[in-house]
């Protein structure tokens, strides 16, 4: 498998606010799992949120890119159609946004199994609109420059860990997504497969100025990163660069 390497912190960051929360707060029930949260994503910067379990680390993930809304507080998003706040999106509005704005790599990669590799990658092309021999183009040029070459026709579960993830990055790369949110996305891989699917995720994000949102618990994954973000009960406990 072709290594991929990448340079630390994107190299494209601007002072550009891409995405920013204020006052965002969110229970579960009686368990307050965010409290008056504030964050901001610049264009081009890639920001690692950690925290132990039950710190709001996945919540507040899920909230920044639309797939949970918030009980209070405003997510504004600068798009190309001007800014929007994803928290008072209706829930088809938000998931057309999801379609269009940003991509996602999750810890098992959330890939259909059904579908072949190329297919994975062109999926959110078609369902943009995008004829079906030009998403197919499109999905075998990104799998080749992650390295993957030759597997296109395989389905999901004839890949090994880092190539479904690798995949994934494709997938999440295939629209004009300026935002990319990875939930643990080296979770379920061994170190050096690990270092290789990170180094593709930065590589992906920092080419076209993306902003990368990863939520993990690696601090190998954090140091890579241009921000570490720290939540503890709900709250954000530090926000700084890597040590």
């Amino acid at each position: 498998m072709a290594r991929i390497s990448a340079q630390g912190p994107a190299q494209a960051q601007t002072d550009i606010t891409r995405i920013a929360a204020a006052d965002v707060s969110h229970r579960y029930g009686a368990t307050v799992a965010l409290a008056d949260v504030a964050l901001s994503i610049r264009d081009g910067e890639s920001v690692a949120i950690m925290g132990p379990s039950g710190s709001g680390k996945s919540t507040l993930l899920h909230i920044l890119a639309g797939i949970v809304r918030p009980d209070a507080g405003t997510v504004m998003l600068r798009t190309s159609r001007g800014t929007v706040d994803v928290a008072t999106m209706k829930d088809r509005e938000r998931s057309a946004l999801r379609l269009t704005e940003f991509g996602f790599v999750f810890q098992q990669g959330m890939l259909i199994p059904e579908l072949t590799a190329a297919e994975n990658v062109a999926l959110p092309l078609l369902l943009n609109g995008a004829r079906r021999a030009e998403a197919a183009h499109t999905a075998e040029n990104l799998l080749d420059e992650l390295g993957l070459h030759g597997i296109s026709g395989r389905r999901i579960g004839q890949l090994s860990g880092g190539q479904a993830q690798r995949v994934a990055i494709a997938r999440a790369r295939a629209t004009q997504a300026q935002v990319i949110f990875a939930d643990e996305p080296t979770g379920a891989l061994d170190s050096r497969t690990a270092t290789d699917v990170l180094g593709a995720l930065l590589a992906a994000t920092a080419e076209r100025g993306r902003s990368l949102v990863v939520g993990t618990h690696d601090e190998r994954v954090a140091a890579r990163c241009d921000r570490v973000v720290r939540l503890r009960d709900g709250r954000i406990d530090s926000d700084e660069a890597p040590r």
